[in-house]
C-alpha cells in the first residue's frame, strides 16, 4: 500500500498526540477486549452528508474484535479504526493536558 501524504497540520496534530502519550491507531493497535482512552474523530454532518466541522474528543474505548471498535463513552458500536486518532492505557494521562485532546479542528 502506497504512504500516504500528511499535511504539516496532521504532522502536528500528532505530534501533540505523542507528547500527550497516545499511540497513534496507525501505528499500533490495542489489545482486543482492553478498555483504553482514545482520540476519537468526531464530524457531524449537515444537508447532503457535508461536514460541518472536526472535533477530536477523548473517550474510553475497546478494540471489540480484529476490525471493530465500540466507544464506550457513548455507547457507538462498530467503529472502524479511522474513527480513532490514537489511544493509550486508561489513567496515563494523569496530570498532562488532557482537557486540550477535546479540541476542535477545520476538517
Amino acid at each position: 500500500m502506497p504512504q500516504q501524504i500528511k499535511t504539516e497540520y496532521q504532522l502536528e496534530r500528532e505530534a501533540r498526540w505523542k507528547s500527550m502519550g497516545f499511540t497513534l491507531i496507525d501505528e499500533a493497535k490495542p489489545e482486543i477486549g482492553k478498555p483504553v482512552e482514545a482520540i476519537r474523530v468526531h464530524q457531524p454532518r449537515g444537508f447532503g452528508g457535508v461536514i460541518l466541522r472536526t472535533e477530536y474528543l477523548l473517550v474510553n474505548m475497546v478494540r471489540a474484535e480484529e476490525y471493530s471498535y465500540t466507544d464506550t463513552t457513548n455507547d457507538d458500536k462498530h467503529l472502524a479504526s479511522s474513527e480513532f486518532e490514537g489511544w493509550r492505557e486508561i489513567g496515563a494521562g494523569q496530570g498532562s493536558n488532557d482537557d486540550q485532546a477535546n479540541t476542535k479542528g477545520a476538517a
